[in-house]
């Protein structure tokens, strides 16, 4: 996600060498801090030590500045502003394993949060779809603040505050580029990140998503996506319709969901159809009439609905 170990560079971005955000808590910063450290020691580095040395000059300049409260002021106030940090299509090695590593020494203690709380599972596992730095920060901070009771709200805030990192503040490019990356179209969100940084938040939202899209016919795999979200409500609803009323229709209508071929055949005026189906693959299933068949819906689709 971030790339900002070039020594050579006269200010480094020090929040991007730390791999957090710029409104990081101390803990965070510390923590990331530790984390990188012992991923970077001479003692621990298995590469050149001539570039573990490198790393760790920075990184202790970077925690040195960071962890003190008069200098990070001074340091925020001479950033350059105007221009979004730069959004990798891969993350970080370095980063998601010293991370991980990192949290690997305060699972006990998450555990015994999801044990009061569950959802934080859930929370931990949405921001680290997003990036491996924002469950770091988000499990970081939790157990050390412990205001579990604002669980929800800190984690929209560190993945709002990653977003707009990289992605500006329009709202609609911002639900577009949460969208690619939830859905694996990092490439994109790179793409997509480096437009905003040259186009601006002011620019008609939809010129850069529409580029977006046909650059990389995301617009096929959206309306694929889409399609499939609506059959799942589709075949949630038919399913609820027939297992709870029985209804011929709405069995008739799953069962095409399903790629069967239906078809009511003679029957009169005092006798009801036979209802013939037709499956993707085998051979024709005759149903005497439409409560054989809603029978035979509820038996063989139901279970999968």
């Amino acid at each position: 996600m971030f790339n900002a170990w070039n020594s050579q560079v006269a200010t480094p971005d020090y929040y991007s060498v730390l791999g957090i955000l710029p409104d990081a808590e101390d803990v965070v910063v510390a923590a990331a801090y530790r984390a990188l450290a012992q991923r970077y020691h001479p003692d621990r580095w298995t590469g050149n030590p001539t570039e573990a040395h490198g790393k760790m000059s920075v990184l202790n300049e970077a925690y040195r500045v960071l962890r003190d409260k008069t200098l990070r002021a001074e340091y925020d106030r001479a950033r350059v502003k105007g221009q979004q940090a730069e959004f990798s299509s891969e993350e970080s090695s370095e980063f998601t394993e010293a991370f991980a590593s990192g949290l690997s020494e305060v699972e006990d203690r998450w555990l015994v949060a999801c044990s009061i709380y569950p959802d934080l599972v859930g929370l931990r596992k949405k921001l680290g779809a997003v990036s491996t730095s924002l469950a770091f920060s988000y499990v970081t901070a939790i157990l050390e603040i412990k205001m579990y009771e604002q669980r929800n709200e800190i984690a929209e805030a560190l993945k709002s505050a990653f977003l707009e990192r990289y992605f500006g503040t329009n709202a609609e490019i911002l639900k577009y580029a949460e969208e690619l990356i939830y859905s694996g179209h990092r490439d994109a969100a790179k793409a997509l990140n480096r437009l905003v940084d040259v186009m601006g938040s002011n620019v008609e939202p939809s010129r850069l998503i529409s580029k977006v899209d046909t650059d990389f016919g995301i617009r096929t795999s959206r309306e694929r996506e889409a399609a499939a979200r609506q059959r799942q409500r589709d075949h949630q609803s038919l399913a609820s319709a027939v297992r709870v009323y029985g209804h011929y229709r709405e069995a008739r209508a799953l069962a095409d969901l399903h790629g069967y071929q239906t078809q009511e055949v003679g029957g009169g005026f005092l006798s009801a159809p036979e209802v013939h189906v037709k499956p993707p693959k085998g051979d024709l299933v005759i149903f005497k009439n439409s409560v054989a068949f809603v029978q035979w819906v509820k038996n063989t689709l139901l279970p999968a609905a």
